[in-house]
């Protein structure tokens, strides 16, 4: 049997079906409008506040084409599992357990994320517009207090022997996220569920816009750049290891410079929000078989942030407290509505008796 998600304390409920599948457990419309609503809301809260449509749309076509692409996958991969397991007609077989109202309310989310990252991405571009960077010289020294040195460079004088692979890992964190974030779509309607996609659009909202907005800061990687100075000079054979971060790194310095907004502009260092979205994994896998592997991804994230130069050593645990806030806060209004609505789902051994 297809591993189940079994609610516990710090879960609002189980997933009816195993992450990413697309079981044919019964559908309930107004429970996948429990997280669909509030997912619009938030989004149409950062169109406004990003008052640009016309670069909206060029980012929503790009990112609806790549989150589309990972659901197609996503699709193909079921086919081939159920071909491999001995199913003689796996696309019939596939046609029957597809509930067509998940699917529409999954592609709607595809599309309403890319909306909202390509709406985040706008915002991010202008926030220094708001504040002025201040923060990096505060951090950079909290960071020499804390280790006696700067981060990055402890970091990689312990771990530099991996910072290849950790590299690697860190250049595929936007296709893991479309991943994750569409497996958790295309699972059936249930408050895991609206507790899983409500606290990611918060999580990117307060700590990505708002949070970031007032902790200003650019992160090793720019502060040579930005106050004129030569303290993370020693960053540069490091990243000359990491083409792909490199090349990343100049063209948001180029996009600053410019003002120009290219897809994934933007400069921000606090909160890290790749280590908050790993973070965000690993709390939606975190009663299943699988919580070990969004742990060492959580780690390998955190490190690479820290070694590369992204980010200074307490972006990262900021990142970590916020996708946890946002998610257990997230949770404990999920629980109380469902249980007005009498529809709370079942946790300990009841939760255990149906998941089989």
């Amino acid at each position: 049997m297809a591993p189940r998600l079994i609610a516990a304390r710090g879960d609002c409920c189980a997933s009816p079906d195993n992450l990413g599948g697309m079981g044919n457990a019964d559908y309930n419309g107004p429970r996948d409008l429990d997280w669909f609503v509030p997912f619009a809301l938030i989004t149409a809260f950062e169109l406004i506040l990003a008052r640009s449509g016309d670069l909206v749309s060029v980012y929503s076509v790009f990112a609806f084409t790549g989150a589309l692409a990972v659901f197609i996958l996503a699709t193909l991969w079921k086919v081939a599992r159920m071909a491999i397991a001995g199913e003689q007609h796996p696309v019939a077989r596939l046609k029957e357990s597809i509930d067509p109202a998940r699917m529409l309310f999954a592609v709607a989310g595809i599309g309403m994320a890319s909306l909202s990252f390509s709406a985040f991405t706008i915002l991010k571009a202008r926030m220094h517009l708001v504040i002025p960077f201040y923060a990096d010289g505060p951090l950079a020294q909290l960071d020499h207090t804390l280790l006696g040195q700067d981060a990055w460079a402890a970091f990689n004088a312990w771990f530099g022997w991996a910072l290849g692979p950790i590299s690697l890992v860190y250049g595929f964190w936007i296709l893991i996220q479309l991943t994750a974030f569409t497996a958790v779509l295309m699972t059936a309607p249930s408050n895991w569920k609206t507790q899983a996609i409500v606290s990611y659009a918060l999580m990117w909202l307060v700590f990505g816009l708002g949070v970031a907005c007032l902790l200003s800061s650019a992160g090793p990687i720019f502060f040579d750049q930005l106050y004129d100075g030569s303290r993370f000079e020693g960053l540069k054979p490091v990243l000359a290891r990491s083409m792909v971060e490199y090349h990343t790194a100049d063209m948001l310095w180029r996009s600053h410079e410019t003002g120009e907004i290219v897809f994934g502009t933007g400069i921000s260092a606090m909160p890290s929000m790749h280590v908050a979205a790993a973070a965000w994994i690993a709390l939606i896998l975190r009663r299943t078989r699988f919580v070990w592997l969004g742990v060492l991804y959580l780690l390998v994230i955190y490190l690479g942030s820290v070694m590369l130069g992204w980010h200074y050593l307490t972006d990262g645990p900021v990142g970590i407290a916020g996708a946890w806030l946002c998610y257990a806060l997230t949770g404990l209004a999920v629980n109380r509505r469902a249980s007005q609505d009498g529809r709370r789902a079942p946790t300990g051994a009841a939760a255990a008796e149906a998941s089989h």
